[in-house]
């Protein structure tokens, strides 16, 4: 019984089939036996023998247990950190965060080359804490009040840019400033709209000191007293409402609560001042003192979005899920639907407006709200929506900022796309008087009548879903699109450059883990392994590791649809489940979501790429062979008419070349659900001679550079309808790479889509037409 026990507890935790590991290992022993060690396997042979593949997951449950299953299903097996076997991937939190597993400190020793790995230096302090997104508001603010230096046309151009890095060494200090600055300017078109006003407030954290015990703020705890001071002055908005966030030890939004700011507290920064030290703590602290709540003295302040959209009458916002695939040359993709978050309550602007969390801020069955799932789901009428692609969405989707005076029922056509009063009069159903039962009730029977009759109304108003989805894929999700590509555009940097990080502390960490790797692999470097994937080892972890990340962001929208970002979370919870129950309290499940994206980076080797590698070899030899003309082009102009020394023209190196092989590697097995978000996708009007799309700017500025024709008889490169728009200066706000710039020239002028034969289209939902109660879609 003992045993059984153990074994049932080390199933359930790595929960595998037990099947898979001795077959494969079985698999790979008599292969290896049969092998004949003299000759070397063909790309052929090495698709065939299918080596075993070793994943580790953090201690979290969602990680444990329904990321762990679907890597099993992938035909992965779980590995010890210790293992000869060495690991091939890694999904969990990040290595610099809290819960960072106990293997993280030697993680040189656990991974083998090409490793790929869920976790990227500096991504916690860039977004992961609360107290980040206050720094990156401000941030934006100093960047856009800076003057940036002229420099014509040419300020644009990469070329000049990577001349830029490459002397500063040899310029003067005036002169390295200059240069600073403009690449600063470059990235100030990256800061983002949908950023929310936020400051952070770093109070007193030892409780036996005065101020703690008396809740006292001094001015040095707010570094940005003064400029909150001018914004709330000029925004003339009054009364302004903030939600305050403990910056640590919070999940299911412990400890936040709303703060009103009138504009008797705008008088001064000293009244400012006095708010804050009134605000930090909830008013349950002053009845009844509970130490997880009232002892969090570090809080952001974050400006709240008091007009909302609304689902049924109900606040609500969304969980995105971002990934980072490669942040060197950059890849992003993105899901193409958000998870809905909606509240337990009704929302009510007017009177009591701070008293309940549970209208405003507590969303998705939060247990401090008290409400059962039959209880939560009965107002809606279809059900809870499990994603903003879903008709049952949009059928209770409502912007109160969009909509007019005028009643009458929906007609025909599409939305303007201008917001302005009015416009949301074709998703709005005859008034309240159209409909018997509106009265106020007072027997059984009556109250039954208005129930049936809110009902009703509810479902035909539902019937004008098709024209909600289709303003929803028109301006609100690109406005989505914009906004994380420019987001992770402009953390790059950031990412990539340890002299841009911000805190000293972690530069100085960093510097010790970097000296403590070297004395590692300079000890270990004349040791081999036994074992058949042998690891070779590199004195940097960043080339030796393919580094991922999955984002998953909370994003707010306004009552006129214009989104905004809460927070982004690098640990964020892995939503969702294969099981009939469903995840996250029975409201969400999983349709190959988290198994595509374990694709996208590799989890399972790219099964689809032998059907085609040789179009796929083809290709990068022909964008190679154009990139090298161009070369040699620019070579022979420049040396005759060019006075100003220019570094050489780029050349299709084999680090150019892999990069290219991995991008299509990564959206050949993107599936239905997920597409590359940047570099963006191209739409390619003509195949073979024939119109295949309606592209947008064929020919005309997109903002990416012109390039060959793609193989395969693919031309005229436009942008798809509905499609975020990137300008070639938030391009240039990346700071790009020679790699970085082939990479995004491959994927933008050749069409991929006839090397694989996977669609690829950017976009909302892009599900096929469907009907809905009686509707269909547009």
């Amino acid at each position: 019984a003992g045993l059984g026990g153990v074994l049932l507890e080390e199933s359930a935790r790595i929960a595998s089939p037990a099947w898979r590991k001795p077959k494969a290992l079985a698999k790979k022993q008599q292969h290896n036996n049969n092998a004949t060690p003299a000759a070397s396997p063909t790309a052929a042979e090495e698709d065939e023998e299918e080596p075993v593949r070793w994943y580790l997951t953090s201690k979290r449950k969602d990680f444990e247990g329904f990321v762990a299953e679907e890597l099993a299903e992938l035909g992965l097996c779980q590995a010890l950190p210790n293992s000869s076997a060495g690991v091939d991937l890694y999904v969990g939190e990040q290595f610099d965060s809290g819960n960072a597993p106990w293997w993280a400190s030697h993680r040189d020793r656990v991974f083998n080359d090409g490793a790929a790995v869920g976790s990227v230096d500096g991504l916690m302090e860039m977004f992961g804490q609360k107290d980040s997104y206050a720094r990156l508001f401000w941030y934006c603010k100093t960047l856009q009040k800076e003057k940036t230096p002229e420099r014509g046309p040419a300020a644009l151009h990469d070329e000049d840019d990577d001349d830029d890095v490459r002397s500063d060494n040899k310029k003067s200090k005036h002169a390295r400033e200059e240069a600073d600055r403009r690449r600063r300017g470059r990235r100030k078109g990256l800061c983002p709209t949908a950023w929310l006003p936020s400051f952070n407030v770093h109070g007193p954290t030892d409780p036996r000191s005065q101020r703690f015990r008396k809740g006292r703020v001094a001015r040095e705890d707010v570094p940005e007293l003064d400029r909150v001071y001018e914004l709330a002055r000029s925004s003339g908005t009054f009364p302004m409402y903030w939600i305050v966030k403990p910056q640590k030890g919070t999940f299911l939004s412990r400890g936040m609560h709303l703060a009103k700011f009138e504009e008797t507290d705008a008088r001064s920064p000293t009244t400012v001042l006095r708010w804050i030290e009134r605000s930090v703590l909830e008013e349950s602290c002053f009845k009844k003192y509970d130490p997880s709540k009232c002892d969090r003295r570090d809080v952001t302040f974050q400006l709240y979005v008091h007009k909302p959209a609304l689902f049924y009458d109900r606040k609500f916002d969304m969980r995105l899920w971002i990934l980072v695939t490669s942040l060197s040359p950059l890849r992003v993709f993105l899901l193409r639907h958000a998870y809905p978050k909606v509240a337990s309550r009704p929302f009510i602007e007017k009177g009591r407006f701070l008293d309940d969390q549970c209208r405003h801020i507590k969303m998705l069955l939060d247990p401090a709200c008290n409400v059962t799932l039959r209880a939560f789901t009965a107002p809606f009428p279809y059900d809870f929506p499990r994603s903003t692609a879903s008709p049952v969405f949009f059928a209770g989707l409502r912007f109160p900022g969009l909509a007019g005076s005028s009643a009458g029922p929906p007609q025909k056509g599409s939305f303007s796309g201008k917001f302005a009063p009015g416009i949301a009069d074709r998703v709005r159903i005859s008034g309240p008087d159209a409909l018997p039962g509106t009265a106020a009730a007072t027997t059984p029977a009556e109250r039954a009548a208005a129930r049936e009759a809110e009902t009703l109304k509810r479902k035909q108003a539902a019937r004008t879903w098709p024209l909600k989805e289709q303003f929803w894929s028109r301006h609100v999700w690109p406005q989505i699109e914009a906004t994380f590509a420019k987001v992770v555009m402009l953390a790059r940097p950031n990412l990539t450059s340890p002299e841009l990080v911000r805190r000293s502390s972690s530069a100085r960490k960093r510097a010790e883990q970097a000296r403590a790797r070297e004395a590692f692999l300079a000890k270990s470097s004349s040791s081999s392994s036994s074992s058949s994937k042998t690891r070779t080892p590199s004195s940097s972890l960043q080339k030796r590791l393919r580094a991922f990340a999955l984002l998953s962001p909370d994003v707010t929208l306004d009552d006129k649809g214009r989104p905004y970002v809460e927070e982004i979370n690098t640990n964020g919870l892995i939503m969702g489940t294969h099981a009939h129950g469903g995840g996250a309290g029975n409201l969400f499940f999983d349709d190959a979501y988290v198994r595509t994206f374990l694709r996208i980076v590799g989890a399972d080797g790219y099964p689809y790429r032998a059907s085609y590698a040789e179009r796929l070899d083809a290709a990068v030899e022909a964008f190679c062979q154009t990139v090298e003309a161009d070369a040699a082009r620019s070579s022979s102009s420049s040396a005759s008419s060019s006075k100003r020394r220019r570094r050489p023209p780029p050349t299709c190196t084999e680090e150019v070349r892999a990069a290219c092989r991995q991008a299509v590697h990564e959206e050949a097995h993107a599936g239905p659900h997920w597409y590359r978000l940047y570099p963006p996708i191209s739409c390619f009007a003509r195949r073979n001679g024939s119109e295949t799309a309606d592209c947008v700017d064929v020919g005309g500025v997109t903002g990416l550079p012109a390039g060959p024709a793609a193989p395969g008889g693919s031309t005229a490169v436009g942008r798809w309808p509905n499609q975020a728009v990137l300008t070639a200066a938030d391009v240039a706000g990346v700071g790009e790479t020679v790699v970085d710039r082939l990479v995004r020239r491959f994927l933008t002028t050749t069409d991929t889509e006839l090397i694989h034969g996977i669609p690829q289209v950017p976009g909302h939902g892009r599900w096929p037409p469907r009907e809905f109660d009686g509707t269909s879609s547009i």
